[in-house]
């Protein structure tokens, strides 16, 4: 018996430290597992460091959301930093869910999918308009291309009318130079709608693909809708569902607004109205307009592309009924008044011009210039003869007032 309590006092302590072994591997091991939790469950990070121009040194500029069943509301700011030396740097935990957002400055934006690669994004000076190019992932280095095809866009039909206005006062452009550029566009035109319908096609389960299938819906008719309805589940085709109709109600509700609310209408007399010359005077409509049978006040603005597009008809206009007694006075809705000057020197718009300055009583809001581009002809006597013609029906209007 002495033996066995003997041989059982000196084998305690080995139990002892194998247990203490044991229970150190299963601490170690349960610490690795609780690692590997958290780093399948830690929320991920994201960076966006960005540029923009040294003006904007100590402005802030903002982050925000957009939801994407709600497009035509404005998006919900969700963090802001500073600008300084021209950079700034936003920060944070990424959502739990992959959303759209986009950079706010001084009504320059960019669109964007924020996810957890490192994005940049880079302010960019644009004829006519500014933007911001936001790149650094895969889907948003496509996305971009969408994106920013505006704006490269306008760019080049900013160009191509520097170089027709420049031809022109050589008598160096000809009607082969103007179906060239016609061409070109409807080109470029086409390869856009080609990538856009790629893109959507492989990016339908995320959000970029399906703000860019409800903005550009008309590229998708028939099977082609069929197939990438398909992919979607029964929740991804109600939000786009939410999203068209919530488009479809603003439309009909800005269209019933301005029908129903309309104080202008044909037969009224025209309004005299203040705003600044390209020369930086500031004079009455009245006392520019001459003593011509008809007057276009054409609204416009250099950012504004269904205006663009419309320009080059416009100085055709001009320059053949100017004679026969047409006057255009321009109106800019410009804030920025640089581009202002380019676009009509680019454009070769040769007639009156004006900007819309007078914050407390805007001509545009005189003239219900709430959509732009946006007319108004007035005949000798002052009477408003016809409102917001374009196109065909504003050629044709003219011609047929002129000849009377």
């Amino acid at each position: 018996m002495f033996a066995d309590r003997f041989l059982r006092t000196i084998n305690m302590p080995t139990r002892t430290l194998k247990i203490e072994k044991i229970m150190k591997k299963a601490t170690v091991l349960l610490m690795i597992f609780i690692s590997l939790v958290s780093s399948v469950f830690a929320q991920k990070q994201y960076t966006i460091n960005g540029t923009a121009p040294d003006k904007y040194n100590g402005s802030y500029i903002y982050l925000a959301k957009y939801d994407i069943t709600r497009l035509m509301i404005p998006p919900v700011y969700t963090d802001s930093t500073y600008i300084d030396n021209g950079q700034f740097i936003f920060k944070g935990d990424l959502p739990l869910d992959t959303l759209l957002y986009s950079i706010e400055l001084d009504n320059t934006g960019g669109i964007f999918v924020l996810d957890s690669e490192q994005l940049s994004a880079i302010y960019l000076e644009s004829n006519p308009s500014a933007y911001f190019q936001i790149r650094g992932s895969t889907l948003n280095n496509d996305f971009s291309k969408i994106t920013e095809y505006p704006y490269k866009q306008a760019n080049e039909m900013v160009a191509v009318a520097k170089k027709r206005t420049e031809a022109l006062a050589k008598n160096e452009w000809t009607l082969e130079d103007d179906d060239a550029a016609r061409k070109d566009e409807k080109k470029s035109t086409i390869s856009f709608v080609e990538y856009t319908r790629k893109f959507v096609k492989e990016n339908i389960d995320n959000p970029a693909g399906q703000y860019v299938y409800i903005l550009y819906g008309i590229f998708f008719q028939g099977e082609l809708k069929d197939e990438i309805e398909s992919k979607l589940s029964d929740n991804e085709k109600q939000k786009i569902k939410s999203a068209k109709e919530s488009i479809a109600e603003m439309t009909t509700t800005m269209k019933s607004t301005l029908s129903t609310e309309r104080l202008l209408k044909v037969g009224d007399k025209y309004i005299d109205a203040e705003g600044e010359m390209l020369s930086g005077e500031k004079k009455k409509l009245s006392e520019v307009i001459s003593s011509k049978k008809l007057i276009l006040l054409d609204f416009w603005a250099s950012w504004c592309m269904p205006c663009l597009k419309e320009m080059p008809e416009i100085v055709k206009l001009h320059n053949k009924h100017k004679d026969q007694g047409l006057q255009i006075v321009g109106i800019s809705l410009d804030k920025n008044r640089e581009k202002w000057r380019d676009a009509v020197e680019s454009f070769g718009m040769q007639w009156t011009q004006f900007i819309d300055s007078n914050l407390s009583n805007p001509i545009s809001d005189i003239y219900e210039a709430n959509a732009i581009p946006h007319t108004v002809l007035i005949d000798e006597q002052g009477t408003i003869v016809a409102i917001n013609l374009r196109g065909e029906e504003l050629k044709n209007k003219i011609e047929e007032l002129l000849s009377k």
